[in-house]
């Protein structure tokens, strides 16, 4: 391999320079053109929320695979390699049961729905309660999540900038809830399609520069990584042990529950096949995302192996920056040549402000659709009258994410040390689980009826909640037993626990979403038969099996268009 460099460059001093910043003023000049195209004849909800069901599947696609993505993965990915080791690659082999499950099962059934917001079939299947129900779990979850990528995003801008993460935070949280005030879902997919690119050149500078400028490559690095540490590349270990982190069930278990239950039940994803105008062009858009997934963890993984070797090679360079997830935008600021420092902040910043667009987006969605819209135009209100409360609505919600992000950094500022952010993503998706369970008694046990549903999904959340918290509800445990003095002293608590369980680890936060889900699930098939009597009722009409006996939406069109044809013949 040609080396166009003797050795690495010493880290900038002072890190990015004034071509960077100019860098990061076209790319939000770039983004702010594309919010502008595409509110230009944006007159009405159905054009705000779903693109007027006429987005390609390329971009909804690509759009996904950014939204999930997200700075939490792609800061999160590298920073538990170098800690860590490959263990979270292994969970992609759950993918083989995942595409059956999607394509199959989920994409087609809620394609045949034509709703806006996914919580409308809650109400159909069951109640209004249950749908109410979705939308609280829905927006718990993505205040979560968003706070958490928030955060992520303001971490890796104030490592590479220096700003403060407080400030960066508020004025991320401001420019992006204007943004989503007046872009819409249109210009959210096509931001996310050029975020996606974004995202993979990130990825290939980072493996590109460090093979480069070390002459080294892929076995090179896998060498270094199992010299640190066997662990880093082995097999993780085959356990059902709950208090282990991760091991290759824990992973795959993960990977499968996660993604059923985002496909299955998250407005983020599922409002975006809806923007699509057909069952066909919806897995289109999955194929794409899915194969996008895929490669972007490998690259990922493989920049946390370059990072772990480059790092180990030259000590110095790394200054006083740990090992972990502040590692990859260290090496953007500091060793790559100008310019390219610039990008990838202004991926970050934009990342950041996707989410939060995105989140809130849906969030808007959701209300708009499932209480404002309730009342529809039938009774006098105009679309433009949505229209201008969506708007309303959006600018609410956004401040309030903010607010939530703002709080994860205190959290995490407090909990220095204890966490990576792969470790807190579970914490902060603690309601998928429930909300995937929610929709799959729905579709997938008849007999089931509203009380059920509402027993089962809340249970589910206890469960949820209890695992995610598992070793902070010990400790209050410990307190209300021994006292506040003696919880604060930490080895009496640590020696009381260990003597319980046997081990100092909470329960692996790699187990929050199946086990939520299973629990919820198993619970209301034996509710549906203790509490329910088994007759027929309306929510029937909207199992899967009664869903799928439906037309598609392109064949409800086609033999409209017949029948015109017929009647003016």
């Amino acid at each position: 391999m040609p080396i166009l460099f003797a050795v690495p460059s010493p880290p900038r001093e002072g890190g990015l320079v004034a071509l960077d910043y100019v860098a990061v003023v076209a790319y939000l000049i770039l983004t702010a053109g594309i919010v502008w195209w595409s509110s230009r004849k944006q007159d009405s909800t159905e054009e705000f929320f779903v693109g007027d069901r006429k987005l390609p599947w390329f971009a909804v696609g690509l759009s996904i695979m950014a939204t999930l993505l997200s700075t939490l993965t792609y800061l999160g990915t590298p920073g538990d390699t170098i800690k860590n080791g490959i263990v979270l690659v292994w969970g992609y082999a759950a993918y083989v049961l995942i595409v059956p499950f999607v394509m199959m099962l989920l994409v087609p059934f809620f394609m045949r729905l034509q709703v806006t917001s996914a919580y409308e079939y809650l109400e159909r299947r069951f109640d209004y309660r249950l749908q109410l129900t979705g939308s609280l779990l829905f927006i718990c979850l993505r205040l979560g999540w968003i706070s958490l990528v928030m955060y992520a995003g303001s971490l890796a801008l104030a490592q590479m900038s220096g700003f403060d993460i407080v400030d960066v935070i508020w004025t991320m949280g401001i420019a992006s809830t204007i943004y989503a005030c007046f872009g819409g879902l249109k210009a959210v997919v096509w931001t996310d399609v050029v975020q996606a690119v974004m995202l993979f050149g990130g990825a290939f500078a980072v493996i590109g520069y460090v093979m480069v400028t070390t002459d080294t490559g892929i076995g090179t690095w896998w060498s270094t990584a199992k010299s640190l540490s066997k662990g880093h590349t082995a097999i993780p270990v085959f356990s059902l042990d709950p208090f282990l982190r991760a091991t290759i069930v824990t992973v795959i278990i993960d990977r499968f529950f996660w993604n059923v239950c985002t496909h299955g039940g998250d407005q983020v994803v599922l409002q975006r096949y809806f923007s699509t105008p057909s069952v066909g062009t919806a897995l289109r858009g999955f194929v794409v995302t899915l194969v996008s997934q895929i490669g972007m963890a490998i690259l990922l993984t493989l920049c946390g192996l370059a990072l772990l070797y480059f790092y180990s090679t030259y000590p110095k360079y790394l200054g006083d920056v740990p090992l972990g997830d502040k590692t990859l935008p260290h090496f953007y600021s500091t060793q790559l040549p100008i310019g390219f420092g610039g990008l990838i902040l202004a991926n970050f910043l934009c990342d950041g402000m996707q989410t939060l667009v995105s989140g809130v987006n849906s969030m808007s969605a959701v209300v708009t659709k499932d209480l404002f819209g309730r009342s529809g135009p039938e009774e006098g209100v105009s679309d433009r009258k949505q229209l201008r409360f969506a708007r309303v609505l959006t600018l609410g919600i956004g401040l309030l994410c903010t607010v939530f992000a703002w709080g994860a950094a205190a959290y995490m500022a407090t909990n220095e040390g204890r966490f990576n952010i792969i470790d807190l993503l579970p914490r902060f998706n603690m309601f998928l689980g429930p909300l995937g369970c929610l929709f799959f008694i729905g579709m997938f046990l008849p007999r089931a009826r509203a009380r059920t549903a509402l027993i089962s999904s809340g249970v589910a959340v206890l469960v949820s909640g209890i695992w995610t918290w598992w070793l902070e509800l010990a400790r209050l445990v410990y307190w209300l037993r021994f006292g506040i003095g003696e919880a604060a002293g930490n080895p009496g608590f640590i020696e009381w626990y260990r003597g319980i369980f046997h081990t100092e680890a909470p329960l692996s936060v790699f187990w929050v979403t199946s086990i939520s889900c299973i629990v919820g699930f198993v619970l209301a098939a034996i509710l549906s038969y203790v509490l329910d009597d088994g007759g027929d009722h309306r929510g029937r009409a909207y199992t899967w099996r009664e869903v799928m006996r439906r037309p598609t939406p392109a064949q409800v069109a086609e033999a409209r268009a017949r029948e015109l044809a017929t009647t003016s013949a």
